[in-house]
């Protein structure tokens, strides 16, 4: 069939506006797909998680003490160790988005006369003068293959940070190795020839624990309760120790989870159990003078004997109720 050139233009343009069409249908499904995923991340959907940066195997503590950290979900683990250290305040090859390795941050701490004992027998004696820089700490300070690495749930994922992201309830701790690439840190690296120089404990739930605690805003007055501060801190040292058991770890956790709380305020002065006049005549003895917090009548147990203690005292007057 011979086609004219008006037939071809007539085609053409038919053509035209079908393209148009097309490309307009394309740009406007883009359109919503993009809306929609700006909702999706515009939207309520975050998690909670654990967050850790220790340097245990150099005989120091924290660098960042457990905390408790609310992000959207599907966060990668590279932008949240970032956000926490800051800007400035940390090295890294590739971005937080792909190929991300945490080469060094800025920590001055040069003492590791701490260095645990199993360590040191693989790696012979450490000098502070082998660290590259004092004001940093990174790969291959101290010793060869020495360098950040990361946990998920106990577990050491293998690949960068950009290649994972967190969920609800994990907890993730940021732990200097110093020795096999992580064999000091209990990490099984056969297949690199790193041997586990430890059987690590899980101490996630602990914790998880402690970073509750952390976050309290009267973690002081919490503490203050009782045993609460020795459990408190029989935990973080059994958190610190790197060949703690997991029987140890367990009891901690326990002890952790069973806190003292403060005693009942009953107005008993005098301890007698009892409330009695007896009691308004030590409130009255000590009254407006400064105290051992719940002693010498002061039953509100704010450390000073005021009226609010003859009020304490008054309203439960003529019952039984001894402070435990």
């Amino acid at each position: 069939m011979l086609i004219t050139v008006e037939r071809m233009m007539q085609y053409m343009k038919k053509w035209k506006w079908l393209a148009c069409g097309l490309v307009a249908l394309t740009l406007t499904v883009g359109l919503f797909a993009r809306v929609a995923f700006a909702q999706e991340a515009d939207g309520n959907n975050t998690v909670t998680v654990c967050v850790t940066m220790e340097k245990f195997t150099l005989g120091q503590g924290y660098k960042i003490e457990p905390i408790l950290v609310t992000l959207p979900a599907g966060t990668k683990t590279a932008q949240v160790i970032t956000d926490l250290l800051g800007p400035g305040n940390y090295e890294n090859t590739g971005t937080v988005a792909d190929s991300f390795y945490l080469s060094s941050i800025k920590d001055g701490d040069t003492d590791i006369s701490g260095v645990p004992q199993y360590i040191l027998d693989k790696t012979g004696p450490l000098s502070p003068k082998d660290r590259s820089d004092d004001q940093w700490l990174g790969e291959f300070d101290y010793y060869t293959n020495s360098g950040w690495m990361y946990a998920i749930n106990n577990s050491f994922p293998g690949v960068g940070a950009s290649g994972t992201t967190l969920a609800q309830g994990d907890v993730l701790r940021w732990q200097y190795t110093l020795y096999g690439l992580g064999a000091d840190l209990g990490a099984d690296n056969t297949q690199w020839g790193g041997v586990p120089l430890i059987n690590a404990a899980n101490k996630d739930a602990l914790t998880w624990r402690v970073a509750e605690i952390n976050g309290m805003a009267n973690k002081a007055d919490v503490l203050a309760q009782g045993e609460n501060q020795k459990k408190y801190d029989g935990a973080t040292a059994v958190l610190k120790d790197m060949e703690s058991t997991q029987d140890s770890v367990d009891t901690a956790l326990a002890a952790l989870n069973r806190l003292d709380e403060a005693p009942a305020v009953t107005g008993d002065a005098d301890g007698d159990g009892y409330i009695t006049g007896n009691d308004l005549a030590v409130v009255n003895k000590y009254f407006g003078t400064t105290v051992e917090t719940g002693q010498n009548g002061d039953v509100d147990a704010d450390g000073f004997i005021t009226g609010n203690d003859l009020a304490v005292v008054n309203k439960y007057f003529g019952t039984t109720g001894l402070n435990e």
